[in-house]
């Protein structure tokens, strides 16, 4: 009994170890790694940027140069060189050229070196007639060894390499003219937040000017009150009001604040990263009558997302051709020189050349899905593209409207202003003789406030208009367009 129960033991042992030796391995292979990467190092990345920053703004740099105030021009360029969108627009063609690459080295025979080892014991059943005594049917155990040169090249194959060549040389442009799109964002949201951090400028100015009047008023106010011409009412009133004009204030330098970060956001910098801009007085011109008739024109040409749609629709096209190629038949040339032998260095040749033709005959319906699917994809990506130009149209239509409203709206400002400012001129002159009162004063610095702020409103809007119109149209931000893709279609064909 205890010799049953020590054997017993010894078999759960070795049970327990042969379970290990494969448990190990297995759990060694299935363990999933970590896949989320730490954020840290794409944290030290945005963070380390080194950006000359100066605090005078007496003098305007070049926009060259790396010194001095920010200008709109330099600001592009930092968004362009920065940002992280750009990059990935930019390795996104990086990935359409490999896929090109891939596709074009179906063109080019195939080499393939192989070597390998083996040990094997085979039983032979042979006929009853051929059995012998002392003939056995075991045959090895004997070493294998075998290394060979393959080669192969494909003669024809119905078009297939030639219609996925030009497909991922119409996807490479797709991806091209998406990165052209990105850009053109990028350089619109510089655009946009340059100049309203501009205006939040000028709007600071603006409510800094009106609590400096709201404190004149209000020393005018208690020379009045000592003088015994106006009650302390309207003095507390005054007061009031100089309150107001601090929160407004207050108001201001937090949008301004705001419109720093978003700058500095769209320029791919950190947001509180300090910076300084300078910019020209850009002049404020009328739009001329044949500017919407051109830029409907030029934006059905110019557009990025137009002409990505065309070359997804070429893409399409070359997809329902490869598709169709299944049909057809497939040639391919094949070769292959090897050694093999029970010793390391093997002695016995073997070869092998010939020419295979592949014809497919039926495969489950499997091609005609594909080439349906094909057609279905391209009549959906026309149909795309039609909407694109519809729209396209429609946003050339409104950027132009938005162009003429902000122009009729600087001219009106203007007026304004003038008419403001000369009206808070007579109106203090009466209210310090006593011929105006409290009201009035406060209803003139009222309406020369909101004449100013709407001038600088204004002022800055017609420019982020006039950006808003050439991103419509297209011509925001000029780049060449080369005709590589036709010399590598041509080179295909």
């Amino acid at each position: 009994m205890i010799e049953r129960l020590y054997k017993m033991s010894r078999y759960r042992k070795r049970l327990f170890a042969w379970k290990a030796a494969w448990a190990v391995p297995l759990l060694c292979g299935c363990a999933i790694p970590q896949l989320e990467p730490p954020v840290e190092p794409y944290l030290r990345q945005i963070q380390s940027v080194d950006l000359p920053v100066v605090t005078q703004t007496t003098d305007v740099a070049d926009p060259n140069s790396e010194d001095g105030p920010l200008t709109l021009e330099r600001c592009q360029r930092i968004a362009l060189a920065r940002n992280p969108l750009e990059e990935a627009a930019r390795m996104g063609v990086a990935a359409a050229r490999a896929a090109v690459g891939q596709a074009r080295s179906a063109y080019y025979p195939t080499f393939d070196a192989t070597a390998s080892y083996s040990r094997w014991q085979r039983h032979i059943f042979l006929p009853e007639g051929l059995v012998r005594p002392g003939i056995s049917p075991i045959v090895g155990p004997t070493d294998d060894w075998r290394g060979s040169l393959d080669a192969g090249y494909i003669l024809y194959d119905s078009g297939k390499r030639r219609a996925e060549l030009l497909t991922a040389l119409a996807e490479q442009e797709v991806e091209t003219w998406r990165w052209h799109e990105i850009r053109e964002d990028l350089v619109l949201n510089v655009h946009t937040a340059f100049y309203s951090y501009l205006a939040a400028l000028d709007a600071e100015t603006v409510a800094e000017q009106n609590l400096m009047r709201a404190r004149n008023h209000l020393d005018m106010a208690q020379q009045r009150y000592e003088a015994g011409a106006i009650p302390y009412a309207e003095v507390l009133r005054i007061k009031v009001d100089v309150s107001e004009a601090r929160l407004a204030r207050v108001r201001a330098e937090s949008s301004v604040a705001i419109a720093h970060s978003r700058l500095n956001t769209a320029m791919g910098l950190p947001a509180g990263m300090p910076l300084e801009v300078s910019a020209d007085d850009e002049p404020v011109t009328a739009p001329e009558q044949e500017m919407l008739a051109v830029g409907l024109e030029q934006a059905m040409h110019l557009r990025a997302d137009v002409q990505a749609a065309l070359y997804g629709i070429a893409a399409a096209r070359s997809d329902i051709a490869a598709a169709r190629s299944a049909y057809g038949p497939r040639i391919s040339a094949r070769g292959q020189y090897g050694r093999e032998d029970d010793q390391f260095f093997p002695d016995d040749d073997n070869w092998s050349a010939g020419v295979f033709l592949e014809l497919p005959l039926f495969d489950g319906h499997a091609r005609d899905s594909r080439v349906k699917r094909s057609r279905a994809q391209l009549a959906r990506q026309e149909a795309q593209t039609r909407n694109l130009l519809l729209r396209v149209r429609q946003e050339v239509w409104e950027s132009h409207s938005q162009v003429e409203e902000a122009y009729e709206a600087v001219q009106a400002t203007e007026t304004v202003v003038e008419e403001a400012g000369e009206s808070m001129r007579l109106t203090e002159e009466r209210y310090q003789v006593g011929e105006a009162t409290t009201n009035d004063l406060l209803d003139a610095r009222t309406a020369l406030v909101r004449a100013e702020g709407n001038r600088a409103q204004t002022h800055w809007s017609y420019q982020i208009a006039m950006a808003n119109f050439h991103r419509s149209v297209g011509t925001l931000l000029p780049r060449g367009q080369g005709d590589s893709i036709d010399a590598e279609c041509d080179h295909a064909r």
